[in-house]
């Protein structure tokens, strides 16, 4: 079940405090592993009670050092997104208004969530490039062991609004790959939406680690459907 406001706030403020240092190093073999210091993230979250998105403005995420070479890595509460304010259920709400919606508005959809207009459009843009939709649909189908007839296409009001063939190609294709996210979340028994469920999956064991560095969410994505990454069948 989704965690309500109140307990996602209790659960990350608590996050410091409560944190055990790891006892080995993710990067080698060494057990001298120290804290770091405190990286202070902000995120925004869906608000199951509507649409806008929730502001938390001070999550602490300890910091690791390893003794021995010297890398560093962050962790995090469960539910926090590395290297995103704006947290996955927030971009798969605001992307569906968009693609699905009949009448859509990039700048209605962002009023509601709160942010620019431009951030809903990099959403969309970052959402069709994830992952093929042709492996997408593969993976579905495996995992569901049955037919399945997802919703792969936008509403006709978000390809007649497109100002050019390349924004409605982008549309078309972030539509479809949302719809088979969600379809592909449900088939593995995860907690939607889908985008948080499969990434989530693909982080698996690393889920609440964050070194910051290369490669970004669409490439975890991509391994996951190369068959080089885990699949957690209950989600996070």
């Amino acid at each position: 079940m989704e965690r309500s406001l109140e307990e996602l706030s209790q659960d990350w403020q608590s996050f410091a405090q409560r944190a055990e240092r790891p006892s080995s190093c993710l990067f080698c073999p060494s057990r001298r592993v120290w804290w770091n210091g405190v990286r202070r993230r902000t995120a925004s979250v869906r608000d199951p009670k509507g649409r806008r998105a929730a502001y938390f403005p001070d999550v602490r995420c300890p910091r690791v050092r390893c003794a021995t070479c010297r890398r560093c890595w962050t962790l995090r509460p469960e539910g926090l997104v590395a290297q995103r304010h704006y947290q996955l259920c927030v971009v798969a709400d605001a992307t569906a208004a968009y693609l699905f919606e009949p009448d859509p508005s990039l700048a209605r959809v962002a009023a509601a969530v709160g942010c620019d207009r431009r951030t809903v459009g990099r959403w969309v843009a970052w959402l069709a490039g994830v992952a093929q939709p042709s492996d997408l649909l593969r993976h579905v189908l495996h995992a569901a062991q049955a037919p399945l007839v997802p919703r792969l296409l936008p509403a006709a009001g978000a390809l007649r609004q497109a100002t050019s063939a390349a924004w409605r190609a982008v549309r078309h294709r972030a539509a479809q790959v949302l719809s088979l996210l969600e379809s592909l979340g449900a088939a593995l028994g995860c907690e939607p939406p889908g985008i948080r469920s499969v990434v989530s999956a693909v982080w698996a064991g690393r889920y609440r680690a964050t070194t910051y560095a290369r490669p970004a969410l669409p490439e975890f994505a991509r391994r996951l459907l190369w068959g080089h990454g885990p699949v957690c069948p209950h989600g996070p």
